[in-house]
């Protein structure tokens, strides 16, 4: 293990003196405890150390650490009461204090302005509640190890949904990501471009009357939906009726949220403990070994059965509800490795097809697993099939941000989020890391995400959800220049290619200055293909360039090195041009000087030069800037901003400042590295550090 693992193991994983080996054994010693058959304890015991010791399998992070309380994904409900909903708040307090996080759905509230009986008073809706949530959270640390993380879900035909779509692009929302409740009636009238009855809860709740309270254009909400996703990766969609169809309990109720990061739809009460494979650690000769692998699921499945029997639960109506049907997550991580390893790109059909495959070997021997253990110690009491299983689900696809740290490879079935990257340890001390698999791979085999098409991703969402039990967690990437469209496209292919759910991230869209609706947006479009026609056909003058020019030099941190910048202006003080140097470890300078000639020869034409920014700042992102921090996602873009700091007056500080909390790039707190967008979250790729 390198410095950054033993780090953050000793950090947040290892009890007082405790090494990994230590780690190991404590928790395998605990989980097998759940084995009433002495030898049969001893021989799982041993199982379950070296699954974990040699990164072949790693549960979730609250069963590695140290403490009692061994899940990490909760629902709890919440009813249209004030009982309710602070109740839940002090449930909340306590599975938070533990180490877990929570999903609620707000859909049974009823809406802004509605009558309160016996008050005589109206409702504030379900936001101001949400807030309240968010506001215990941050006072809550969990488990004294993990900040707090919830998802809160409102259903599309809510009175309040056009609220609560806008509502993290208005307001500050740290410790909740929010998805909208989609339904197959709400999708299907988008597409037909017809409206949406909108229902109020209490009727139908309290008096089993489906009162309409409002119409609503559907297709206009799915573009507002795209639209403040465009703007900040916020709300994310759960497809409501996708996830019943897979409901194993249907009897129980219906599900109508799931965990924090998406990947664990359950019912009310209900936990999951989860656990992944590390696939790159299962090749042989760059194939899988299906032999050692299928020996990992079954002792995996093993392993997260028995965490339900020896977990300390943090309300007996979790307990109790988790007993009810046993529900398990076993799922994948080291994805994107496994593929260059095998030199398989992630977004070919090749790709996508082992995908399935892998996942379909994966959940048949998960399953068979568990109807075994079954046979032995009984089936989930509120099993319905004749073929009984131990579990109601087996199978979940989880982000995996530390345990995949841990293991030292790639996250869940993430591409590579950049070739290269850095960390910054607490003394300011820069060092430059690379994943080994990574080197000698060619481009087209070790592809970053902001590289894949979105349609790629989620075709490969879509082919681990195929042999998913539970819910696949993805970021479907989309790059800066995207469209409201192009989001808006995405969430419609996701839900026609069956996924559960789908969370967006547009390349710098966090805390980014941007338009103010779609209309604009197209007059803005149609404005420049009018000056593009106008010049085609009345061709400009290009000045010439004066003899003498007066300007300013910058340095700036490219992904390669350093970059200077120099730009001129004419004597009214509008840049005319510029000129571009790499330092001595710097990158392509053919690529800067064709940059630079192609910049200046756009000044001296007379392009406004907030077009010839437009233009360079809306390149595609460099991997290797992101990684290296510098100060732009592309030389273009550094160009751009350079060119932007020059029109207005703003210090390269402040151009830094904006940079990085438009990407966003918040520095982590704990470990000093920069922090990188993931379902929802910002995850540090160096220690594991997470906050939603």
């Amino acid at each position: 293990m390198n410095k950054q693992q033993k780090d953050l193991l000793k950090r947040r994983y290892f009890k007082e003196g405790e090494d990994f080996k230590g780690m190991c054994k404590r928790v395998a010693t605990k989980v097998s405890a759940a084995e009433d058959d002495l030898d049969k304890r001893k021989v799982l015991s041993n199982d379950y150390f070296d699954i974990m010791y040699n990164l072949d399998f790693l549960p979730n992070s609250p069963t590695l650490m140290p403490g009692d309380m061994l899940s990490a994904c909760f629902v709890l409900p919440i009813e249209d009461s004030m009982e309710s909903i602070f109740g839940t708040l002090k449930d909340m307090a306590l599975v938070e204090k533990a180490g877990g996080g929570c999903g609620f759905s707000f859909s049974r509230l009823r809406p802004e302005g509605d009558t309160v009986q016996g008050t005589g008073g109206v409702s504030s809706g379900p936001l101001p509640f949400i807030e309240a949530y968010d506001a215990a959270t941050h006072t809550i640390k969990q488990g004294g190890r993990r900040r707090g993380a919830n998802m809160g879900v409102l259903r599309v035909d809510h009175p309040d949904i056009e609220k609560f779509v806008r509502y993290k692009t208005e307001n500050d929302l740290p410790y909740f990501n929010l998805s909208v409740g989609a339904t197959n009636e709400f999708m299907e009238c988008a597409i037909r471009d017809e409206k949406l009855p909108l229902i109020n809860p209490r009727n139908y709740q309290v008096w089993n009357d489906i009162k309409i309270w409002d119409y609503i254009e559907a297709e206009e909400l799915l573009d507002l939906i795209a639209e403040c996703a465009w703007r900040s990766g916020e709300p994310g969609m759960l497809f409501l009726d996708t996830i019943n169809k897979d409901n194993p309990t249907p009897s129980l109720e219906e599900i109508e949220t799931c965990n924090p990061c998406g990947e664990t739809p359950l019912l009310p009460y209900e936990s999951c403990n989860l656990g992944s494979i590390n696939l790159a650690n299962h090749l042989r000769e760059g194939e899988i070994d299906c032999n050692k692998l299928e020996s990992t699921v079954r002792t995996a499945v093993k392993f997260l059965d028995n965490v339900i029997d020896v977990n300390d639960y943090p309300l007996p109506e979790i307990e109790e509800a988790t007993q009810k049907t046993r529900k398990i997550g076993l799922g994948v991580m080291g994805w994107a490795e496994t593929l260059i390893r095998i030199g398989v790109p992630y977004d070919s059909p090749a790709a996508q097809k082992l995908a399935e495959t892998l996942m379909c070997t994966i959940n048949d021997i998960a399953h068979d697993e568990s109807w075994a253990i079954a046979r032995r110690k009984g089936a989930y009491p509120k099993c319905a099939d004749e073929i009984a299983t131990r579990n109601a689900t087996l199978t979940t696809i989880a982000p995996t941000g530390s345990i995949s740290q841990i293991a030292g490879t790639t996250p869940g079935i993430e591409p590579l989020f950049a070739r290269e990257y850095t960390h910054t340890d607490a003394d300011g001390n820069v060092s430059s890391y690379k994943f080994d698999f990574v080197k000698g791979a060619p481009d087209e085999v070790a592809v970053t995400a902001h590289e894949i098409a979105p349609i790629d991703h989620i075709k490969m969402q879509a082919a681990f959800q195929k042999y998913t039990d539970n819910a696949v967690s993805k970021t479907i990437n989309l790059p800066h220049d995207a469209t409201v469209e192009d989001v808006k496209d995405a969430y419609i292919q996701a839900w026609q290619r069956g996924c559960k759910g789908i969370t967006v991230y547009r390349d710098g869209s966090r805390g980014e200055q941007v338009i103010n609706s779609a209309d604009k947006e197209i007059d803005a479009k149609d404005i420049k293909e009018d000056k593009q026609y106008y010049m085609k056909d009345n061709p400009v003058s290009v000045q010439d360039r004066p003899p003498r020019a007066k300007g300013v030099t910058t340095e700036y941190q490219s992904g390669c090195g350093k970059l200077y910048i120099t730009i001129n202006e004419n004597d009214a003080g509008a840049p005319i041009e510029t000129f571009l140097n790499n330092g001595s470890h710097g990158g392509c300078k053919s690529m800067t000087e064709g940059l630079s000639r192609m910049v200046s020869l756009a000044l001296r034409a007379g392009v406004d030069v907030g077009e010839v920014i437009d233009q360079l700042q809306s390149a595609q992102t460099c991997s290797a800037c992101v990684a290296n921090e510098a100060d732009g996602r592309s030389c273009p873009d550094i160009v751009g901003r350079a060119l932007g700091s020059k029109e207005n007056q703003k210090t390269l500080g402040e151009l830094k400042e904006g940079y990085f909390s438009s990407l966003p790039t918040e520095k982590c707190p704990e470990c000093g590295n920069k922090l990188i967008n993931a379902e929802g979250c910002q995850e540090c790729m160096m220690c594991g550090y997470s906050k939603c």
